[in-house]
């Protein structure tokens, strides 16, 4: 029973995509549309500075100590 929740928690977690989250608050735009396409932490702070970088890396932080 534990291996199937981890199972489904981690699951619903790497369906959320912080990039996604952080682009779409300060641009209003999604983080495919932007840059290199790529929703990941460097097109961010490509795109949007070190400060949308940090708050990215942070939030998958966040998502892997959870799970």
């Amino acid at each position: 029973m534990y291996r199937i929740c981890s199972l489904l928690l981690g699951y619903v977690f790497g369906n959320i995509l912080t990039a996604e989250i952080v682009s779409r608050r300060t641009s209003g735009k999604s983080s495919f549309d932007r840059g290199t396409g790529n929703p990941g932490m460097a097109n961010m702070i490509n795109q949007d500075g070190i400060k949308s970088g940090a708050l990215v890396w942070i939030g998958d932080l966040r998502k892997t100590i959870i799970r």
